[in-house]
C-alpha cells in the first residue's frame, strides 16, 4: 500500500533548511580535501638500490605504465662533482622501495627527509645532495626547519632556491680575485666564479 506524507508549511521550511545546509557542508568539505590533498608523485626506483623512507631522490627521466601514467624515474644521488647533471629532487615518503618498484614521493613544500648526522643540524641550516648517498648533507636546495621524530636522523626541511651556495677553491685574501666554486641549483655540480679585485672600501658615511 502506498504511503503519502504530509507536510506542514513550517515543517517543509525545515526539511528544505536542513537540505541546504548539509548540500553547503557537503561542498565545502569537499573543495577543502580538493586544496590539502595534493596529487601523489609516483615513481619508480630505477636504481640497484632499496629507497629508505625519507630518502632524497635524483629525477631520471620518466616511464610509460602501460601506456596509461608516466612515473618518474629516480635513482640514489651520485657524484655530481664529476657528473654534473640537472635533475631537480624528489623526497620518497614514509615507506621504501626496492630496486623496480613503484613509490611515492612527497609533495612539499614541507618535507621529512634523513640526514648524513655529519653535523648537529640547526633550524636555518641549508642541506642538499650527497655524494652515493640517499640522505641529504650541508649544502642546497633545502632550508632546515628542525628535527623530526618520526624517522633516525630526519629533518624538517622546506625546498629554497633563494640563496646559493659556494665556496672558494682557496683562501682569498681582503680585496683580492680568487676562484669561487658556486653550488649548482638544480644538481649537486658546481660552477666555477672567477671574482674580481675591488678597491679597498673607504668610509664615506655621514650622519644623516
Amino acid at each position: 500500500m502506498t504511503r503519502i506524507a504530509a507536510f506542514t508549511p513550517e515543517q517543509a521550511r525545515r526539511v528544505w533548511a536542513t537540505t541546504l545546509e548539509w548540500e553547503t557542508n557537503r561542498s565545502a568539505r569537499l573543495e577543502e580535501r580538493i586544496f590539502q590533498e595534493a596529487e601523489p608523485i609516483l615513481f619508480r626506483n630505477d636504481s640497484t638500490h632499496e629507497i629508505p623512507a625519507y630518502a632524497l631522490l635524483q629525477a631520471v627521466g620518466t616511464f610509460d605504465k602501460e601506456n596509461s601514467y608516466n612515473y618518474v624515474k629516480v635513482k640514489r644521488p651520485f657524484d655530481y662533482a664529476s657528473f654534473p647533471i640537472l635533475s631537480m629532487p624528489l623526497v620518497n615518503g614514509p615507506n621504501p622501495v626496492k630496486a623496480d618498484e613503484f613509490g611515492s614521493a612527497q609533495a612539499g613544500p614541507i618535507y621529512r627527509v634523513i640526514h648524513d648526522d655529519a653535523v648537529a643540524y640547526a633550524s636555518g641550516d641549508r642541506v642538499g645532495w650527497v655524494t652515493d648517498s640517499f640522505q641529504v648533507g650541508l649544502g642546497c636546495l633545502f632550508r632546515v626547519l628542525g628535527e623530526d621524530d618520526v624517522a633516525t636522523n630526519c629533518l624538517r626541511v622546506v625546498f629554497d632556491q633563494s640563496a646559493e651556495m659556494g665556496q672558494s677553491a682557496e683562501a682569498i685574501a681582503a680585496n683580492s680575485s680568487g676562484d669561487v666554486h658556486i653550488r649548482k641549483a638544480t644538481s649537486g655540480g658546481f660552477s666555477t666564479h672567477t671574482t674580481k679585485t675591488y678597491t679597498a672600501f673607504n668610509d664615506t658615511s655621514v650622519e644623516i
